[in-house]
């Protein structure tokens, strides 16, 4: 690697501020970042989904803002379900519909367990893993969901 190739590691205030950078680094104004990860949680049952859900629909182009907050990018998003069979999740899409929650359907892409190649689905197993990117690698979406985290991997929580 040449020297022009290089990253600088850490860099004075000055230079950092000099780097290139985006003009508007939110998805959603002051609350989720572009290239940044959020994390809903909370007591079971309380509408996580959803929110999240209301969320994914906004930022696939189906309303400027969610929660009181500006929607700044809309594009492309995937929404992974692993926790909800999909006959209960049809009815929450329907439900989405029928309460006139807006959405681009042609944005807002689901794949759930009975949609992957591999279930039970481990984010901790490589060829899982690398399964996992390359079907977002194909899409380049604004945002990845994974619903639920906790049915993602084998691990701890």
């Amino acid at each position: 690697m040449s020297s022009s190739d290089s990253r600088p590691g850490f860099l004075p205030v000055d230079s950092y501020l000099a780097l290139p950078h985006t003009s508007n680094p939110w998805l959603v104004k002051n609350l989720i970042p572009v290239s940044g990860a959020a994390l809903i949680y909370g007591s079971p049952k309380v509408g996580k989904t959803a929110c999240i859900l209301q969320l994914a629909c906004a930022l696939s182009g189906g309303s400027k803002e969610w929660m009181g907050f500006n929607v700044v990018h809309q594009g492309v998003i995937l929404y992974l379900q692993l926790d909800t069979p999909r006959s209960t999740w049809r009815l929450r899409f329907e439900g989405l519909k029928t309460a006139g929650i807006p959405f681009v359907s042609n944005n807002l892409l689901i794949a759930d367990r009975e949609s992957l190649d591999v279930f039970p689905f481990d984010i901790i197993q490589p060829t899982h893993a690398a399964y996992l990117r390359n079907l977002v690698q194909m899409h380049r979406p604004l945002a990845v969901v994974v619903d639920t985290l906790r049915k993602a991997h084998s691990g701890d929580e």
